[in-house]
């Protein structure tokens, strides 16, 4: 491989790997929690399917990070790290939730 196909291999691989943090905004918030699930919530890691059982559940008053707003799922990723889909309906905003607080 030459030199500046190396270059343009390097370049894309960089380009691709900020792509992938997902948890960056031009208003200094990347990282912090915007939601949180009221009560006990499944999570999936996939869009879920009918009829598939969820991969886990996070706890009542987990906060999380919206990454991608759907009108059915959302995808998250919890304080705890996990990045999963939720049902949209089963969120709340920061703003809706009564005792909610940033750490």
């Amino acid at each position: 491989m030459s030199v500046s196909g190396r270059t343009l291999v390097l370049g894309a691989a960089v380009l691709w790997a900020a792509g992938c943090s997902g948890d960056s905004s031009a208003d200094g918030t990347e990282g912090r929690p915007s939601h949180v699930a009221p009560q006990e919530t499944a999570y999936f890691f996939g869009v879920p399917q009918d009829g598939q059982r969820p991969d886990g559940h996070f706890q009542a008053g987990e906060k999380m990070r919206l990454l991608e707003a759907g009108e059915s799922w959302s995808l998250v990723r919890s304080v705890r790290g996990i990045k999963a889909y939720v049902a949209t309906s089963d969120l709340k905003t920061k703003e809706e939730a009564d005792d909610f607080e940033d750490d």
